[in-house]
């Protein structure tokens, strides 16, 4: 939306209002970032938060959040009231949400009724990182995953709530011009 809304926005209308903008578009790529970064450090606890925060990233950028990350940690543990207890709650709820999926699938390999829905494609795209990442995805992973993401995906690879993620991607997702180029 943003990206659109540039191409339509004229440069004085740019200038006059750069400030907003820019704070929306640090806000948007910082929210992002810490979002993923957060989902990654709940599903792996081990996994250190500069890790977490750098996938995909290069090795310089990687050996800055290394060398600032102490200090942030401090103060966003603190500020996302994270601890070890809220972090063992929040793997039971996915672990119970992962038995609520699976108890769900009806007869016919759905969630609702016997044939593909919003809430199968919903419920896919949700555990695309679990199957980590199907061969129908549509973007390439960045790299090889890193030790404690594999690890967190292999302890939910037996899972059925996994493998039937994997089948609704091919079945329903076909392959990607992405991937395939």
């Amino acid at each position: 939306v943003l990206l659109d809304a540039a191409y339509d926005a004229s440069p004085r209308d740019l200038k006059d209002h750069w400030v907003p903008l820019l704070n929306l578009v640090v806000g948007g790529v910082g929210l992002t970032t810490v979002a993923v970064a957060g989902v990654v450090h709940l599903l792996e606890p081990a996994m250190p938060w500069a890790a977490a925060f750098t996938l995909g990233f290069g090795p310089g950028t990687r050996r800055l959040y290394r060398a600032l990350f102490p200090a942030l940690r401090v103060v966003m543990r603190a500020d996302m009231k994270i601890d070890d207890a809220r972090t063992a709650r929040s793997r039971e709820k996915v672990l119970a949400a992962l038995d609520r999926l699976e108890a769900e699938l009806q007869p016919s390999g759905y969630l609702v009724g016997d044939r593909f829905s919003v809430a199968d494609l919903t419920a896919a795209a949700l555990l695309a990182p679990v199957v980590f990442l199907p061969p129908e995805f549509p973007y390439a992973p960045p790299g090889p995953l890193p030790a404690p993401v594999a690890r967190w995906r292999e302890a939910f690879a037996g899972r059925r709530a996994s493998h039937w993620a994997a089948e609704m991607y091919r079945r329903h997702r076909g392959t990607s011009a992405e991937i395939a180029a």
